[in-house]
């Protein structure tokens, strides 16, 4: 029987080995190829792409690991350390560490381009110092050990899957992914679910889908963009008599048409609810006015602009209904654009009990999807 000290080997497509975590019953790395997926993710995309980002050519660059699991990872960038000359420092956390023997037993030292001592060394001890490579291997769970960590430049986000360990993947663990990272730093990863992008996003990191290894349609990375000022949007949920419909409004912006709140930006001189009335305004039509004007959410967590990296987004939201009933009657429930509207602007009626969050573009309106609903 398999024992925590020596989990099961499995060949995978490419002809490399991985393991069978005894605690999470998933494999350490692609069953479509185990070294391949470790290169594309962390080495090509990860290393290389955080190289091809720098001005000035760097001496060194250091890592955190989450998870140091078969040393797979750590073995691969040793080897990149010695290609490019670039001195690497590599921090790995490992709840689990596996035996010294039953990492030896991958054969991983040939496929990475080290010597079989030189492997078998990352695992002998938790720390290694080589003129071209060191690493430290703390031997505890990211939570508890992440905050004691000097800066990284690149993150290697290694963890068992969101389905195997959920208590990786939130907003809260890339929050502090994000405050451990250099400016321009990388968090890469071979997952690429939906929620991990948006966790992404709502800690900070401008998230960006890339192709995948073999047996991935796309994988993700967050890089975290240096901040140089605050952008103030204020919108408008508008809701008609009855307070069963809601307007949205789709706008043609790039990237292409966003599901959105009606609004814009606050300027210079205005207070927040002129912003709002202005915008209507110019949005909807010049005669169309709101009543019942009424604080619905502010933004309480960071949020960065999807348009320009170096924005952060503080939005606030009314909710409001027109002056003029009459003025309901305008739209319907299919998108159409008023004789009085602003180009490339069209809205339409939505129920509010039928609305969910991913029907809206930006995390700003997002947020207010729950209260609006209660």
């Amino acid at each position: 029987m398999s024992t925590p000290e020596t989990p099961p080997l499995v060949t995978t497509a490419d002809g490399t080995a991985t393991l069978r975590s005894p605690h999470h019953g998933a494999p350490y790395h692609s069953l479509h190829g185990a070294v391949t997926e470790s290169r594309h993710v962390f080495i090509d995309n990860g290393l290389s792409a955080w190289l091809e980002r720098q001005s000035d050519r760097p001496t060194q660059l250091r890592i955190v690991e989450c998870g140091f699991g078969t040393g797979l990872n750590a073995a691969l960038s040793w080897a990149w350390a010695r290609a490019t000359g670039i001195r690497v420092e590599y921090v790995g956390l490992e709840p689990f560490p596996i035996a010294e023997s039953v990492a030896d037993s991958l054969g991983y030292a040939v496929s990475a381009g080290l010597s079989p001592e030189e492997f078998s060394a990352l695992h002998a001890a938790k720390r290694l110092s080589t003129p071209e490579f060191s690493c430290q291997i703390i031997h505890g769970k990211w939570s508890s050990e992440v905050t004691q960590l000097e800066p990284a430049d690149v993150i290697f986000f290694d963890a068992f899957s969101p389905t195997d360990a959920p208590e990786l993947w939130t907003v809260e663990v890339f929050r502090q992914a994000l405050n451990l990272l250099s400016e321009g730093g990388l968090l890469t990863t071979y997952c690429a679910k939906g929620v991990v992008r948006r966790n992404l996003e709502l800690a900070g990191f401008v998230a960006d889908r890339l192709e995948g290894p073999p047996g991935k349609r796309e994988m993700l990375r967050g890089v975290k963009h240096a901040l140089s000022r605050f952008n103030i949007r204020v919108y408008a949920v508008i809701l008609d008599q009855r307070g069963e419909r809601i307007l949205i409004s789709r706008e043609d912006l790039p990237g292409g048409l966003k599901m959105k709140f009606p609004g814009g930006g606050l300027e210079l001189g205005e207070g927040p609810e002129d912003a709002l009335h202005r915008e209507i305004r110019e949005e909807l039509g010049d005669g169309i006015q709101l009543t019942h004007v009424e604080l619905l959410h502010t933004t309480s967590h960071f949020v960065r602009s999807s348009f320009a990296p170096d924005n952060q987004v503080i939005a606030i939201h009314y909710r409001a209904q027109f002056a003029d009933p009459a003025t309901e009657s305008l739209w319907t429930e299919k998108f159409s654009r008023h004789p009085g509207a602003e180009p490339g602007l069209e809205f339409k009626w939505r129920r509010i009990a039928d609305l969910q969050p991913p029907d809206l573009d930006f995390a700003t309106d997002r947020a207010i999807i729950g209260k609006l609903k209660r």
